[in-house]
C-alpha cells in the first residue's frame, strides 16, 4: 500500500478518535440527554454524522461504482437482539464502545474491566455460534447501488444540507477566539464534531471500505477462538490510530489522571462489557460500526439495529433508575454537552422523579 495513502488513513482515524473525545461523544449520554432534559442535540449529532458520511459514500459510489457489502448474520433478527442487548449493556457499563476507548484514555482503568467483559462477550458467543451453528454470515449490500435514478436526486439533498448545515455551524461559532485556537478547546460542539466526523469516516470508507474498532476487537477474539484469519494489520493499526488521538486530545486539555475504582464498582463494568461484547457478535459490530458504516450505506439491517441499541440503552437506565441510580446528568449548552455531577436519590427525590 502506498504510504501517503496509509498515512492518510491513519490520520483520518486519529481525528476521529481526537474529535470524540474532546466532544465526549457517546449513545449513552445522548439517551440520558433525552430521558433527562427532553432534549436531544447529542442524539441527532450521531444521525448528522451518518448524513455526512453518507454524502461522501454516495459521491464516492457515483464516481466509482464498487460492491459496497457489510458482514451481516442470517436470521438477521440476530442485528435487533444484538442492538438492544448491546444498548442494555453500554447502559450498565456507563458508556458504548467509544466512550469506553475515551475513559481508557483519560487515566480511568476501571475501563480495562469493560474490555474484559467485551472480550468475554465475544468469546462465548463465538463458542456457542461455533458449536451450535446458530446463525449463517451473509453479505449486506449498500443501498446506494440500488437506486439507480434515484441517487443523484438523494445526493443532491444531501448536498443542499451539507451546505445549511456548514452555513449555521459557521454563524453560530463561538467568536471569542480565532479558529485555530478553537482546535484546543476543552469541549467541542456536537455538531462540528459530527461534521468532522462523519467526513472522516466518509473518506476512509472511499479509501478502505467498511472499518470499526469493535469490528476490529470483534473479529480479532473470534479468529483467536475459531482459528479463522484476523484482522489485518491495517485494521489493528487503525485501532491503535484512534486510541492515540484520544490520548493526545486527553493530555492536551489536561484531562488524564491515573485512577481506579473500588472493587464494587467494577462489576457493572464487567457485566457491561459481557453484554455489549455479546451485542456486538451478533450484529454484527457496535453502534461506532452502525453510525459510522451501516446507517451511511442507507442499510435496514443498520437501522433496525441501531433504533434497538438505542432502546436497549433507554430500558439499561430505566432499570438502573429503578435500583436507585438517576439518569446522567447531561446539559447541552450552545452546542457543547457536558456531564454535570449526579447526587444519588434520596427517599423524597426518588417519588418526585418518579412523578416526573
Amino acid at each position: 500500500m502506498d504510504a501517503a495513502l496509509l498515512a492518510l488513513m491513519v490520520l483520518l482515524v486519529a481525528v476521529t478518535g481526537f474529535v470524540a473525545h474532546r466532544a465526549s461523544l457517546c449513545t449513552v449520554r445522548a439517551v440520558a440527554e433525552v430521558l433527562n432534559a427532553g432534549t436531544a442535540h447529542m442524539l441527532a449529532s450521531f444521525f448528522k454524522a451518518a448524513l455526512w458520511a453518507a454524502l461522501v459514500n454516495g459521491l464516492a459510489l457515483a464516481l466509482a461504482p464498487q460492491a459496497a457489502r457489510f458482514p451481516a448474520f442470517e436470521p438477521r433478527a440476530l442485528a435487533i437482539a444484538g442492538g438492544f442487548l448491546f444498548g442494555v449493556g453500554a447502559a450498565f457499563n456507563g458508556g458504548c464502545s467509544y466512550s469506553t476507548l475515551q475513559r481508557i484514555a483519560d487515566g480511568d482503568l476501571a475501563g480495562l474491566a469493560s474490555i474484559a467483559g467485551m472480550v468475554l462477550g465475544v468469546l462465548t458467543w463465538s463458542a456457542l455460534d461455533a458449536r451450535l451453528a446458530l446463525t449463517q454470515p451473509v453479505q449486506v449490500a449498500a443501498l446506494w447501488l440500488e437506486l439507480g435514478s434515484i441517487a443523484p436526486w438523494l445526493l443532491g439533498l444531501l448536498a443542499l444540507w451539507a451546505a445549511a448545515e456548514l452555513v449555521r455551524l459557521w454563524r453560530t461559532r463561538p467568536e471569542s477566539a480565532p479558529a485555530f485556537q478553537s482546535l484546543g478547546a476543552p469541549s467541542y460542539r456536537v455538531g462540528t464534531a459530527a461534521a468532522v466526523i462523519g467526513l472522516c469516516a466518509g473518506l476512509l470508507y472511499a479509501i478502505l471500505g467498511a472499518w470499526s474498532y469493535t469490528g476490529t476487537l470483534r473479529r480479532a477474539i473470534d479468529s483467536a477462538y475459531r482459528l479463522l484469519p484476523g484482522p489485518a494489520a491495517l485494521s489493528r493499526t487503525l485501532f491503535a490510530a484512534a486510541f492515540i488521538g484520544m490520548v493526545v486530545s486527553s493530555l492536551q486539555r489536561g484531562s488524564f489522571a491515573l485512577r481506579w475504582h473500588a472493587r464494587g464498582a467494577l462489576a457493572p463494568r464487567l457485566a457491561g462489557g459481557t453484554m455489549m461484547g455479546l451485542g456486538a457478535s451478533l450484529v454484527p459490530g457496535g453502534n461506532d460500526t452502525l453510525i459510522l458504516t451501516g446507517l451511511p450505506a442507507l442499510s435496514g439491517w443498520a437501522v433496525s439495529a441501531y433504533l434497538a441499541l438505542v432502546a436497549g440503552v433507554a430500558f439499561g437506565l430505566w432499570l438502573q433508575r429503578l435500583r436507585g441510580t438517576p439518569y446522567p446528568n447531561i446539559a447541552c449548552i450552545d452546542g457543547v454537552c457536558i456531564e454535570r455531577p449526579r447526587q444519588p436519590l434520596t427517599c423524597a427525590s426518588r417519588a418526585a422523579h418518579t412523578l416526573r
